[in-house]
């Protein structure tokens, strides 16, 4: 299957290189017979985010992940 998609993921907010967990790529079928390729990764790595701390410890924080995929052909 990665001959007909094979994103390449680049994580921006990523201080160092991530480093990847497990990596998927599976082949799904829906009750219509229309056929999804789903692409799964886990990362682990250190990531930068901007946090705003005046009520902490009661905050509630967002955390983004900013990637882009490179390299997209069909």
């Amino acid at each position: 299957m990665e001959s007909f998609w094979n994103p390449n993921v680049y994580v921006y907010n990523a201080i160092e290189p991530p480093t990847v967990k497990s990596d998927a790529l599976n082949l799904m079928m829906d009750q219509q017979d229309r056929a999804f390729l789903v692409h799964s990764k886990t990362l682990k790595g250190v990531f930068y985010v901007r946090m705003g701390l005046p009520d902490f410890p009661f905050d509630i924080q967002v955390f983004s992940l900013l990637h882009r995929l490179c390299d997209f052909m069909l």
